[in-house]
């Protein structure tokens, strides 16, 4: 059974499709991001799904990244070319999701090296996503990529 949900961050809204449920019981997000161009940076924004009983990892995770690690996350970015990482919680009737919205100067490359990264920072970066959110950011995203459809900015 498929479920949706819709996020607004600031002009942008979000549709999340995802699969609650999965051969192995781990929700599945399908398709929801959203890309600008047009600028020298890319900025990128997708939604995921705190698997149950995982709210209180994601708050330590997060805690983790602004607090002990905080200098091996910033080297991490760094490294990735990446130059904004914003996380946002939203409670939904469906349950607890994460809003991550990046900015960075190769969305391909991000990817890429965070995919296959033996840094042990990195290591430990893609253990709890998968961990927290049954994303495993080796793996390639199924489906296409996302089409921005519309977008407003006051002059």
């Amino acid at each position: 059974m498929r479920k949706r949900a819709v996020l607004r961050l600031g002009a942008v809204v979000f549709v999340a499709d995802y699969s609650p449920e999965s051969s192995d019981g781990q929700e599945r997000l399908a398709l929801c991001s959203h890309t600008e161009r047009g600028t020298s940076m890319e900025s990128f924004a997708f939604v995921a799904p705190i698997l149950p009983g995982k709210e209180d990892a994601c708050m330590r995770f997060a805690q983790e990244m602004a607090g002990p690690r905080r200098s091996e996350f910033e080297a991490s970015r760094r490294r990735l070319g990446l130059t904004t990482q914003r996380l946002y919680l939203q409670h939904t009737p469906q349950g607890a999701l994460l809003i991550v919205y990046v900015e960075e100067d190769h969305l391909e490359q991000t990817s890429e090296g965070l995919a296959t990264s033996q840094d042990p920072f990195d290591v430990w970066y893609r253990q709890q996503v998968q961990d927290i959110h049954g994303l495993d950011l080796t793996q390639q995203r199924s489906g296409p990529p996302s089409e921005q459809i519309f977008e407003w900015q006051a002059h």
